[in-house]
């Protein structure tokens, strides 16, 4: 049996649905308080997908105040809270009768996502992660450390064989970092050129159950 780590945003949750309207709405706050700050292109908001939200904000405009960019993510927050739990939030297809089919076979499944506790929970609420994922890793829990870190620290807890999922590069470099067999979501929101060193690329998520029995 083996230990298989998915990350959430682009690999089972379709993310864009719940978090292009929330980031809007926190530029808009932004932009009251004196910025002119446009809406960013699709490129750019699929770029922030997967990262954790202080990265994200410094990223995007660090030339805003700490505290700006703090009331900016608690915004994002709110609105991604309300549009999750008001059931705006949605799964690639194929997503939950294949994690339920890896889970029947006996695998161990873990969620690890670089995100708030609250963005985990209230997911929890609408797709009860915790009755397919064996363990929710939320980034905010684990003080925002990269996912090799974290993935570090439950070592101890796992089988020995084991995979990484995921639709970004830090999600292979973490995968490769544990030495881990790792497999690039080209579905998601990082392109084939980014999850070149994935050893196999998925173009939907069920296709993991012809490499994994």
């Amino acid at each position: 049996m083996k230990t298989i780590f998915f990350d959430y945003d682009g690999t089972i949750h379709e993310s864009m649905f719940v978090y292009r309207p929330a980031v809007c709405k926190a530029i808009e706050f932004l932009n009251e308080q004196g910025y002119d700050i446009s809406i960013p292109t699709e490129e750019v908001f699929s770029s922030f997908i997967g990262k954790n939200p202080k990265d994200m904000w410094l990223e995007f405009v660090p030339y805003v105040s700490e505290d700006l960019r703090e009331q900016a993510s608690m915004v994002v927050s709110k609105t991604m809270e309300e549009l999750i739990l008001s059931g705006h939030a949605q799964w690639y297809p194929h997503t939950r009768s294949t994690l339920l089919q890896l889970k029947a076979q006996g695998h161990q499944l873990i969620l690890i996502s670089n995100c708030k506790n609250y963005y985990m929970n209230s997911h929890n609420a609408m797709f009860q992660l915790d009755e397919i994922f064996d363990l929710l890793m939320a980034s905010e829990a684990y003080g925002y450390q990269s996912k090799a870190a974290m993935i570090e620290q439950v070592l101890d807890q796992l089988n020995q064989s084991l995979i990484m999922v995921g639709d970004r590069a830090y999600d292979i470099q973490a995968g490769k970092t544990h030495g881990m067999k790792t497999f690039g979501a080209i579905y998601g929101y990082g392109s084939q050129e980014e999850l070149a060193d994935a050893d196999i690329l998925l173009s939907s998520l069920n296709e993991i159950l012809q490499y994994v029995e």
